[in-house]
């Protein structure tokens, strides 16, 4: 509809910067982990699920929300990434298992589809990505 000697962004070129990645070093992530929180607060859910990110490898938020007990097998967990659809497999460090088995009640709940964090209603159906995205979004607001 616009002429391209008309169009106004034709005049700008993208760029693309090199960004540095910054990581935490041991000291500070175990200064993290040992924060002293009241027991089943929002805060020390969410410092579990950051400091079991930071030992498996970086995993997004959102994938760990959606982690079910039926994506760990006591030493890996396998689940499909929602940014990207990659599969995703990652064996896990005795840290990052430890914080797992916190939140596991019997062997029964392990075989389960329900979901391991505390941050996902099981009985809620995500299936609509909006409502995902935004009950996702509400907890790490």
């Amino acid at each position: 509809m616009i002429e391209p000697n008309a169009n106004p962004f034709s005049k700008f070129k993208l760029s693309w910067e090199k960004t540095n990645k910054e990581y935490l070093t041991e000291e500070e992530l175990l200064a993290i982990e040992n924060v002293e929180l009241t027991e089943n607060t929002m805060m020390f859910h969410h410092r579990n699920a950051y400091v079991f990110a930071a030992f498996a490898g970086g995993i997004r938020i959102s994938d760990i929300f959606q982690l079910k007990w039926n994506n760990y097998d006591g030493t890996h967990i396998r689940f499909k990434a929602q940014k990207t659809d990659d599969l995703i497999q990652v064996k896990l460090p005795q840290k990052a298992k430890d914080i797992i088995e916190y939140y596991s009640t019997d062997s029964k709940q392990r075989k389960s589809n329900q979901y391991i964090f505390p941050f996902l209603d099981n009985d809620m159906d995500y299936s609509n990505p909006f409502l995902l995205f935004k009950t996702i979004s509400s907890n790490i607001a």
